[in-house]
Formats: C-alpha cells, sequence, structure tokens
C-alpha cells in the first residue's frame, strides 16, 4: 500500500506522459485524458510503448534578433523533451555553420524547432530524413521563405497557437482606451505641473469594434470588448457561414470599406500573406469615421504606413496602437519617431505577445505534438505551407 501510495501520488509525470507503477501483479497507467487504469499485466504497458517511436530533435535553428528568445525558450523546450525517453535531443541556437556541419548522424534526426526564421534552410540543406518542423512562435512569414521546407512535400510545418490570443486582446483594448480617453494629454500636464479644466472625453462603452482576421485572436479581441464594455462587434473573416462568438455582425474582406465607414474601433489580426499585403491603404482610411482608433496586432506587412501616417498627421484617425511595424526592428531615423507622431501612436516594438507564462505554454503546444508524431498520429496546428494559415483548428 505504501508502494502504491508514494509512486501513485509523489511519482506521476507532466500532462500528456504516460506513468507505470507496478503495485503487486498490476500495472496501473495514469493519462492526462484516461484518468486511473488497471491493466493485469506489464505485457499491455509495454506494447503500448512499442507504438511510440525513438526521436531525434534539433532545436533552437536561428541567428539575429530571435536568438535571445530562442535561447529562453530552449529551456522550456527541454525540460519537456527530458521528461521523454524516447527523445534524443541537441541544443543548436548557439552553434556556427561549421559546427552544425560537423554534427555526425544527420540523417537520423527527425524533428526540427525553432522560431519563425529563414535559417531553418541552412538545416534542412544538411539535415535530409527530417520529416516535421515546429514553430515556436504563431507567425510563419519568414520560415516559409525557406524553400526546401516550402516545396518538400515530406516535411509537416506546425506552430504554437493560441498562445497570444489574452494579451494582444488586453493590447486592443488598452490601446482604444489610452486614445479615447486620451492619456496623452494628461500625462503632459501631469509632467508639466499643470491643472486642466474638465474636457469631454468619448467612452468605449458601445462603440462599434470591428475585427480584421477573426480566428484565435481575434475571438478574443472580439471577447474582451462585448463582454467589458458591451461593444457591438464585426467580424471580418474568411468564414461567414455562421456567426462566430461575441460578434454581432460576420462579414468579408470585400466589405472592408464599408466596415471601416462604420467602425469606431478597427483592430487588425491579419496575417502577413500575398492577399493581405497593404489592404489598409488612403482608400480605406480616407472611408474610416474621423476619430476611429486604429490597432494593428496582425502584421505590419498588411499595412501602407505612410497612409497610416497621413491619416494620423491629418487628425483623420484619432490615434494608433502599433504593436507591430513593416519593417523591424524600426532604426532610430524611422518615421514612426517624427514629432508630429508622437502624441498620435502608441508603440510596443512587437511585445504584447509576450508574458510570463508563455515559454511554459510553447512548450505545452509542442509536448502534445510531440506524442502524436511518435505514435503516428495526426499533429494539431499544421501550416498550409502555400497561405501560411493553419490547416487544422484544435
Amino acid at each position: 500500500f505504501f508502494l502504491y501510495f508514494y509512486f501513485f501520488f509523489f511519482k506521476q509525470k507532466t500532462a500528456y506522459e504516460i506513468s507505470a507503477c507496478l503495485v503487486g501483479s498490476e500495472m496501473c497507467i495514469r493519462d492526462r485524458y484516461m484518468g486511473n487504469i488497471k491493466l493485469n499485466s506489464k505485457q499491455l504497458f509495454q506494447q503500448q510503448m512499442q507504438n511510440i517511436k525513438n526521436l531525434k530533435v534539433l532545436i533552437g535553428v536561428s541567428t539575429g534578433a530571435i536568438k535571445a528568445n530562442l535561447k529562453r525558450l530552449d529551456s522550456s523546450v527541454q525540460n519537456v523533451l527530458a521528461t521523454k525517453p524516447f527523445v534524443d535531443f541537441k541544443p543548436i541556437y548557439e552553434y556556427t555553420s561549421q559546427e552544425i556541419s560537423s554534427i555526425p548522424n544527420k540523417d537520423s534526426y527527425d524533428v526540427v524547432v525553432t522560431g519563425d526564421t529563414s535559417d531553418v534552410e541552412v538545416i534542412l540543406k544538411e539535415f535530409r530524413n527530417v520529416k516535421w518542423v515546429h514553430n515556436l512562435y504563431a507567425g510563419c512569414e519568414s520560415i516559409l521563405k525557406s524553400p526546401t521546407l516550402k516545396d518538400n512535400k515530406e516535411i509537416t510545418l506546425t506552430r504554437a497557437k493560441n498562445v497570444s490570443n489574452i494579451p494582444l486582446a488586453e493590447f486592443s483594448v488598452g490601446s482604444s482606451l489610452f486614445f479615447l480617453r486620451n492619456f496623452t494629454f494628461f500625462e503632459k500636464l501631469k509632467r508639466n505641473r499643470q491643472w486642466h479644466a474638465r474636457v469631454p472625453l468619448p467612452f468605449l462603452n458601445r462603440k462599434t469594434v470591428a475585427v480584421f482576421g477573426y480566428g484565435a485572436i481575434g475571438q478574443e479581441v472580439g471577447r474582451q470588448f462585448k463582454q467589458g464594455f458591451q461593444t457591438r462587434v464585426i467580424a471580418v473573416d474568411r468564414n461567414t457561414d455562421k456567426l462566430p462568438p461575441y460578434a454581432d455582425e460576420v462579414t468579408t474582406m470585400a466589405n472592408i470599406k464599408q466596415v471601416a465607414a462604420q467602425s469606431d474601433i478597427i483592430v487588425n489580426v491579419l496575417p502577413s500573406t500575398p492577399a493581405t499585403q497593404k489592404v489598409f491603404n488612403k482608400e480605406i482610411f480616407d472611408a474610416c469615421k474621423k476619430g476611429a482608433v486604429f490597432v494593428n496586432i496582425g502584421r505590419g506587412m498588411t499595412v501602407n504606413e505612410d497612409d497610416l501616417m497621413e491619416a494620423l498627421i491629418s487628425d483623420k484617425l484619432l490615434g494608433a496602437g502599433l504593436d507591430v511595424t513593416d519593417n523591424e526592428p524600426i532604426n532610430s531615423t524611422s518615421k514612426w519617431y517624427d514629432e508630429k507622431l508622437q502624441d498620435k501612436i502608441l508603440l510596443t516594438l512587437h511585445s504584447q505577445d509576450e508574458q510570463s507564462e508563455g515559454f511554459e505554454f510553447r512548450a505545452k503546444i509542442f509536448e502534445e505534438n510531440v506524442m502524436r508524431f511518435a505514435k503516428g498520429e495526426e499533429l494539431i496546428n499544421v501550416v498550409d505551407k502555400v497561405s501560411g494559415l493553419s490547416l487544422i483548428h484544435i
């Protein structure tokens, strides 16, 4: 009884991992989904493990700005893989090209874990038997610049998903309040030690919010605006078969001008695809309500930034909350630092998708797919390598 209690309650492993303990002549298996099941023979457990193949994994393919984040993610991924006795993994985020070339038995590696970087091309040219590449980020614009990854039908690409929904939605709400409640004006008064008579300020409550790109992040944006501020939410999405959660109306990009004309807040969650390049341009900004707020948590390439700047400087738009820009990182001479724009923009340098729990969450998403891949099951969050969008929504 003591051995049963000790192993069962104190030796349980992380989610999805199967852990076993012998109790007399019986085998106990604990699984996140199965609960506790007693098997009459340990042979059944051995048969289960025989269905899981051994894997060899490369972690952390990257250079440049993304390397620092991958270095932090690396420890979370290693912690996950360390609980999998069937996985042999090699962290290579610090490796030079020469060191990568010198790795022995290249044909034995099955999986590459990386960020959204085209540097994966160097790996795939040398490690020719890789069958799965996992992107620890949601965006796939850079990684799909790898010709080998994009053209090789034998390689499946997956990505992290649903990691940044809440923080990006919070940024959207926060940006809207920042401009509607004129926080910049009051911050200036504080710094100048001035008192000012009361000024009329618009509510966010019951405004009309358009969300362009109504996937998982877009729905969380809709939820926070709808439940927190009773707004009217217009969802703009590819799928208009039924009304999605938290939306009052759903339409397609074909109606972008009409949607812009009736919206007080425009939240862009669009990915970067050939069809979305510079879709927010002068024509759309001219159609906007005067005093509307524009928020971009999608991709910078979807916006004509010169046209957006013009709309801000002319006071057509009240302000813009920008977590993303077309060219990143922006340099010190960027037009975004122009003095005429400083009261009109909230610029957060592509940081709002990070959160203290984010690394562990991203690692957990990868962990589930490791188990699926090892068992020969269908992976989740698979990316269509042509469009850059998810094929499977789970």
